[in-house]
Protein backbone atom coordinates (compact mmCIF):
# COMPACT_ATOMS: atom_id res chain seq x y z
CA UNK A 1 0.00 0.00 0.00
CA UNK A 2 2.92 2.33 0.65
CA UNK A 3 3.85 2.33 -3.03
CA UNK A 4 0.47 3.88 -3.82
CA UNK A 5 0.88 6.92 -1.60
CA UNK A 6 1.68 10.33 -3.05
CA UNK A 7 -0.08 9.87 -6.39
CA UNK A 8 -3.30 10.96 -8.08
CA UNK A 9 -5.99 8.34 -8.65
CA UNK A 10 -9.44 8.39 -10.16
CA UNK A 11 -11.98 7.65 -7.42
CA UNK A 12 -15.52 6.46 -8.16
CA UNK A 13 -18.11 7.17 -5.49
CA UNK A 14 -21.81 7.82 -4.99
CA UNK A 15 -23.23 10.63 -2.87
CA UNK A 16 -26.68 11.60 -1.64
CA UNK A 17 -27.44 14.48 0.76
CA UNK A 18 -30.27 12.39 2.22
CA UNK A 19 -30.47 8.86 3.55
CA UNK A 20 -29.63 6.29 0.91
CA UNK A 21 -32.62 4.53 -0.62
CA UNK A 22 -32.00 1.07 -1.99
CA UNK A 23 -33.80 -1.06 -4.52
CA UNK A 24 -36.19 -3.59 -3.05
CA UNK A 25 -34.52 -6.97 -2.47
CA UNK A 26 -31.24 -5.37 -3.47
CA UNK A 27 -28.56 -3.08 -2.07
CA UNK A 28 -28.40 -0.85 -5.19
CA UNK A 29 -28.61 2.85 -4.23
CA UNK A 30 -31.41 4.63 -6.12
CA UNK A 31 -31.17 8.25 -4.96
CA UNK A 32 -27.41 8.86 -5.18
CA UNK A 33 -25.38 10.64 -7.87
CA UNK A 34 -22.29 8.97 -9.28
CA UNK A 35 -19.02 10.91 -9.42
CA UNK A 36 -15.52 10.27 -10.70
CA UNK A 37 -12.71 12.57 -9.61
CA UNK A 38 -8.94 12.61 -9.66
CA UNK A 39 -7.75 12.91 -6.05
CA UNK A 40 -4.40 12.90 -4.31
CA UNK A 41 -3.99 9.84 -2.09
CA UNK A 42 -1.84 9.46 1.01
CA UNK A 43 -1.55 6.30 3.12
CA UNK A 44 -0.81 6.96 6.78
CA UNK A 45 -1.10 4.62 9.77
CA UNK A 46 -3.66 2.25 8.35
CA UNK A 47 -5.77 5.10 6.94
CA UNK A 48 -6.07 6.24 3.30
CA UNK A 49 -6.47 10.02 3.03
CA UNK A 50 -7.87 11.68 -0.09
CA UNK A 51 -7.08 15.32 -0.89
CA UNK A 52 -7.86 17.76 -3.70
CA UNK A 53 -4.12 18.12 -4.29
CA UNK A 54 -0.84 17.47 -2.51
CA UNK A 55 -1.12 20.51 -0.24
CA UNK A 56 -4.91 20.57 -0.01
CA UNK A 57 -7.18 19.77 2.88
CA UNK A 58 -8.41 16.26 3.55
CA UNK A 59 -11.70 15.49 1.79
CA UNK A 60 -12.39 12.06 3.27
CA UNK A 61 -10.61 8.98 4.58
CA UNK A 62 -10.97 5.20 4.47
CA UNK A 63 -9.67 2.79 7.09
CA UNK A 64 -7.72 -0.03 5.47
CA UNK A 65 -9.17 -2.44 8.03
CA UNK A 66 -12.74 -1.79 6.83
CA UNK A 67 -14.22 -4.44 4.60
CA UNK A 68 -16.42 -4.00 1.53
CA UNK A 69 -19.90 -2.80 2.46
CA UNK A 70 -22.67 -5.35 2.14
CA UNK A 71 -25.30 -2.69 2.90
CA UNK A 72 -24.98 -0.51 -0.19
CA UNK A 73 -23.75 -0.81 -3.74
CA UNK A 74 -23.95 1.65 -6.63
CA UNK A 75 -23.39 2.06 -10.32
CA UNK A 76 -20.19 3.75 -11.41
CA UNK A 77 -19.09 6.04 -14.21
CA UNK A 78 -16.92 4.43 -16.88
CA UNK A 79 -14.81 6.34 -19.39
CA UNK A 80 -15.07 5.14 -22.96
CA UNK A 81 -12.41 5.64 -25.61
CA UNK A 82 -12.90 8.49 -28.05
CA UNK A 83 -13.07 7.03 -31.54
CA UNK A 84 -12.80 8.48 -35.02
CA UNK A 85 -13.15 6.97 -38.46
CA UNK A 86 -9.85 6.81 -40.34
CA UNK A 87 -10.46 6.79 -44.12
CA UNK A 88 -6.93 5.51 -44.81
CA UNK A 89 -7.41 2.43 -42.65
CA UNK A 90 -11.14 2.25 -43.41
CA UNK A 91 -11.89 1.54 -39.78
CA UNK A 92 -12.59 3.27 -36.48
CA UNK A 93 -9.56 3.97 -34.30
CA UNK A 94 -9.10 5.05 -30.69
CA UNK A 95 -7.91 8.62 -30.10
CA UNK A 96 -5.33 9.28 -27.38
CA UNK A 97 -3.63 12.43 -26.11
CA UNK A 98 0.14 12.60 -25.83
CA UNK A 99 0.93 13.44 -22.19
CA UNK A 100 4.09 15.29 -23.19
CA UNK A 101 2.45 17.13 -26.10
CA UNK A 102 -1.21 17.78 -25.16
CA UNK A 103 -2.01 19.23 -28.60
CA UNK A 104 -0.82 16.07 -30.34
CA UNK A 105 -3.28 13.28 -31.08
CA UNK A 106 -2.28 9.65 -31.20
CA UNK A 107 -4.39 7.08 -33.03
CA UNK A 108 -4.37 3.40 -32.29
CA UNK A 109 -6.25 0.16 -32.76
CA UNK A 110 -5.77 -3.50 -31.95
CA UNK A 111 -6.61 -6.64 -33.86
CA UNK A 112 -6.45 -10.35 -33.10
CA UNK A 113 -5.38 -12.87 -35.71
CA UNK A 114 -6.02 -16.53 -34.96
CA UNK A 115 -3.55 -18.94 -36.52
CA UNK A 116 -5.79 -21.90 -35.72
CA UNK A 117 -9.55 -21.38 -36.15
CA UNK A 118 -10.21 -24.31 -33.80
CA UNK A 119 -9.00 -22.22 -30.87
CA UNK A 120 -12.00 -19.90 -31.17
CA UNK A 121 -14.65 -22.58 -31.53
CA UNK A 122 -16.91 -22.99 -28.52
CA UNK A 123 -15.91 -26.46 -27.39
CA UNK A 124 -18.29 -26.77 -24.44
CA UNK A 125 -19.69 -30.29 -24.50
CA UNK A 126 -23.41 -30.74 -23.90
CA UNK A 127 -24.23 -27.07 -23.31
CA UNK A 128 -28.00 -27.04 -23.92
CA UNK A 129 -31.04 -29.25 -24.54
CA UNK A 130 -29.87 -31.59 -21.79
CA UNK A 131 -30.84 -35.23 -22.12
CA UNK A 132 -28.02 -36.44 -19.88
CA UNK A 133 -25.07 -35.10 -17.89
CA UNK A 134 -22.36 -36.21 -20.33
CA UNK A 135 -19.35 -33.88 -20.45
CA UNK A 136 -19.88 -32.44 -16.96
CA UNK A 137 -17.70 -33.37 -14.01
CA UNK A 138 -18.61 -32.73 -10.39
CA UNK A 139 -17.18 -33.88 -7.03
CA UNK A 140 -19.79 -36.63 -7.10
CA UNK A 141 -21.43 -37.96 -10.26
CA UNK A 142 -24.64 -38.50 -8.32
CA UNK A 143 -24.84 -34.77 -7.53
CA UNK A 144 -25.43 -33.91 -11.20
CA UNK A 145 -28.88 -34.20 -12.72
CA UNK A 146 -31.10 -32.58 -15.32
CA UNK A 147 -34.78 -31.77 -15.49
CA UNK A 148 -37.34 -29.95 -17.59
CA UNK A 149 -39.16 -26.75 -16.72
CA UNK A 150 -42.03 -26.25 -16.39
CA UNK A 151 -42.55 -29.84 -15.23
CA UNK A 152 -45.12 -31.98 -16.99
CA UNK A 153 -48.10 -32.74 -14.78
CA UNK A 154 -51.39 -34.53 -15.22
CA UNK A 155 -53.19 -31.20 -15.63
CA UNK A 156 -50.77 -29.87 -18.27
CA UNK A 157 -52.34 -29.02 -21.64
CA UNK A 158 -50.19 -30.65 -24.31
CA UNK A 159 -51.23 -28.23 -27.08
CA UNK A 160 -49.64 -25.24 -25.32
CA UNK A 161 -46.85 -27.05 -23.53
CA UNK A 162 -43.30 -25.93 -24.26
CA UNK A 163 -40.36 -26.73 -22.02
CA UNK A 164 -36.63 -26.23 -21.57
CA UNK A 165 -34.19 -28.71 -20.09
CA UNK A 166 -31.83 -27.48 -17.37
CA UNK A 167 -28.68 -28.92 -15.86
CA UNK A 168 -28.79 -29.09 -12.06
CA UNK A 169 -25.38 -28.61 -10.48
CA UNK A 170 -24.27 -28.81 -6.85
CA UNK A 171 -22.39 -26.19 -4.88
CA UNK A 172 -18.67 -26.09 -5.48
CA UNK A 173 -16.53 -26.47 -8.59
CA UNK A 174 -17.80 -28.26 -11.68
CA UNK A 175 -15.94 -28.80 -14.93
CA UNK A 176 -16.59 -29.57 -18.57
CA UNK A 177 -14.32 -32.08 -20.32
CA UNK A 178 -14.34 -30.16 -23.60
CA UNK A 179 -10.57 -29.98 -23.96
CA UNK A 180 -9.99 -33.65 -23.25
CA UNK A 181 -12.69 -34.72 -25.67
CA UNK A 182 -11.60 -32.29 -28.41
CA UNK A 183 -7.83 -32.68 -28.11
CA UNK A 184 -5.65 -32.89 -31.21
CA UNK A 185 -1.97 -32.80 -32.06
CA UNK A 186 -0.24 -29.69 -33.41
CA UNK A 187 2.05 -31.14 -36.08
CA UNK A 188 4.35 -29.11 -38.35
CA UNK A 189 2.42 -30.29 -41.39
CA UNK A 190 -0.68 -28.62 -39.92
CA UNK A 191 1.12 -25.33 -39.30
CA UNK A 192 1.71 -26.18 -35.66
CA UNK A 193 4.72 -25.90 -33.40
CA UNK A 194 8.08 -26.87 -34.88
CA UNK A 195 11.04 -28.22 -32.96
CA UNK A 196 13.00 -25.40 -31.34
CA UNK A 197 10.11 -22.92 -31.43
CA UNK A 198 8.57 -21.40 -28.33
CA UNK A 199 4.86 -20.73 -28.04
CA UNK A 200 2.28 -19.58 -25.52
CA UNK A 201 -1.15 -20.96 -24.81
CA UNK A 202 -3.88 -19.14 -22.92
CA UNK A 203 -7.50 -19.94 -22.20
CA UNK A 204 -10.00 -17.08 -21.80
CA UNK A 205 -13.19 -17.04 -19.77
Amino acid sequence: MGALTGHYYYINFVYSPNNYETEENSTLVLNGDCYRRSLYMVVSGGVILFKENENGNELFRINTSDGVSTTYRANRLVNNYVTEYDPLLERYVNVYTDTEQPNKKVYGYSTVEYSDPLTIVNLIVNSSNFRNTDGWIAPSDTSLSYSIYPPFESTTLIDNYTTTSWLKVPEGDIYNNAFSSNKQYLTPSQGGIKRGELGGFSVGD
